[in-house]
């Protein structure tokens, strides 16, 4: 029997409950690797060549190849990028424009930056991804990175459920809706990139879930900034089987 591993951070939570207990998707069994448990430590370590994918890591693959080849992992690692670089205003408010989407309006009273200073400072902070796609395309089949939930278009409902963005809330002003959608696209177009380079798959967002403009719909939001609720989690699955049924 096939397996089907799910990686990444906080927004394997609502995948996990999607599956209401269930233990396998359409005949495979479904393994999930939480990136912060304890035991697994740091998610890179140094070695001499560089950052390498941390040996803890490498071994939990390793117990699962025990019991069936690793047909699929999904990824959702790092989905936060987007919220962490501007979900709050900075000291100095800026804003940018995406050359492909030129109709997005800018902010009156902030600093207007070259795009390409916006992609290179995502590039900076996600230098690694490419470490890290990689380590998932030697260990499985078919790898494919699943994107970040959509933007939630309204402050009102950031401001009602800050989560872990609870003192930088009480601290600034929310960004501006069209800047957090913006940084929400162009983390998107980098991560993007590296999927090509490593010659893995990318999801979008369920196109269910999204707004004519492509914010989330309301029924999806979750209870903090950052991630979807459970019917996005469901509908990320069906989005999931959908793509394991297509695959050889």
């Amino acid at each position: 029997m096939g397996i089907i591993v799910f990686i990444g951070n906080s927004h394997l939570t609502v995948l996990q409950r999607a599956l209401n207990g269930t233990d396998q998707i359409l005949g495979r069994k479904v393994k999930f690797v939480q990136l912060f448990e304890k035991e697994l430590g740091n998610t890179f370590v140094h070695c001499e060549g560089g950052l390498a994918v941390n040996p803890s890591i490498e071994k939990r693959f390793e117990e699962f190849k025990k019991e069936g080849d690793i047909d699929f992992v999904f990824s959702c690692f790092r989905g936060s990028l987007h919220d962490i670089m501007g979900l709050v205003t900075g000291d100095i408010p800026y804003d940018f424009m995406i050359p492909t989407h030129n109709e997005l309006p800018t902010s009156r009273d902030a600093d207007l930056i070259p795009y390409g200073i916006v992609l290179d400072e995502i590039k900076r902070r996600t230098n690694y991804f490419d470490i890290f796609f990689q380590f998932l395309k030697k260990n499985a089949k078919h790898v494919a990175h699943l994107e970040s939930p959509p933007m939630i278009a309204t402050g009102e409902h950031i401001r009602q459920f800050p989560g872990s963005f609870q003192t930088l809330i009480s601290q600034r002003d929310i960004s501006p809706r069209y800047v957090r959608f913006k940084l929400w696209l162009a983390v998107a177009e980098v991560v993007q990139d590296y999927c090509r380079t490593a010659g893995i798959g990318y999801l979008p967002a369920p196109h269910e879930t999204l707004e004519p403009e492509g914010w989330l719909k309301p029924e999806f939001w979750g209870k903090d900034p950052t991630h979807g609720n459970d019917e996005y989690g469901r509908a990320v699955m069906r989005q999931v089987v959908a793509q394991i049924g297509a695959c050889p």
